[in-house]
């Protein structure tokens, strides 16, 4: 047996170190004018839809097109596929914009004074949340009600979010992770997270039924979605 394993780990070796990796760098010659990519998603198609430092690209496996010219000198911060195959993209000046049938159109939200946005994720009933860094949780259901959560938390600067439930995120701020729960009259109340608190929470990410929480200096946590187990 431990001839064999032996033998099995020095195949895996060669394996992995055999191979010969093709790496090809893409620049203005291809057609991407800003070197600053801060978001990539790809439609059913194929094509990849490039946030950039100076707006959106789309990328055929050839070349960029610049898929929305009027959005020069202005960042995206984030990005997010549907299952409906919608690609959304958030801007640093809280502008909001998606990508369907392979145009780029700007969607209101409802913000009256619009933020960077942080996020954006569809929850399990279709629900839209857009994350504003400083103006709060925006929201559009299935029918196009919108919504918009600010009363409660002004304190706060929000960096991430996911969705429990419809009335129910586990939101990260510059001071930890709050639950946060929601009102039809558009305010918030929050419980603190006793186990990350005192730290920025910068994202959160959904693995196989558990949330993976990332911090600024706290390192990386695990949070159970059946039992709201914590673990460092």
């Amino acid at each position: 047996m431990k001839i064999y394993l032996t033998l099995l780990a020095g195949l895996f070796h060669l394996f992995i170190f055999g191979q010969t990796f093709k790496v090809k760098k893409y620049l203005e010659k291809q057609g991407l004018q800003n070197r600053f990519v801060s978001a990539i998603e790809q439609d059913d198609l194929g094509f990849l839809w490039i946030g950039t430092g100076d707006g959106i690209y789309r990328f055929d496996g050839f070349e960029f097109i610049n898929a929305a010219p009027y959005l020069e000198e202005v960042s995206v911060t984030t990005s997010y596929r549907s299952s409906a195959n919608d690609i959304w993209f958030g801007l640093g000046d809280g502008r909001l914009f998606r990508v369907q049938n392979q145009q780029v159109d700007a969607i209101d939200y409802g913000a009256s004074q619009p933020s960077k946005i942080n996020q954006i994720i569809v929850s399990a009933t279709g629900t839209l949340y857009i994350l504003s860094q400083d103006q709060g949780i925006f929201s559009i259901d299935t029918n196009g009600q919108k919504k918009h959560y600010h009363s409660g938390l002004e304190e706060f600067t929000l960096y991430c979010l996911y969705p429990l439930t419809e009335d129910q995120l586990l939101v990260g701020t510059d001071m930890g992770l709050i639950h946060v729960h929601l009102s039809n009259d558009g305010s918030c109340t929050y419980d603190w997270n006793d186990s990350i608190i005192e730290t920025k929470v910068s994202c959160i990410h959904h693995l196989d039924g558990t949330l993976i929480i990332g911090t600024d200096d706290q390192g990386i946590y695990s949070y159970g979605l059946t039992d709201g187990s914590i673990q460092n």
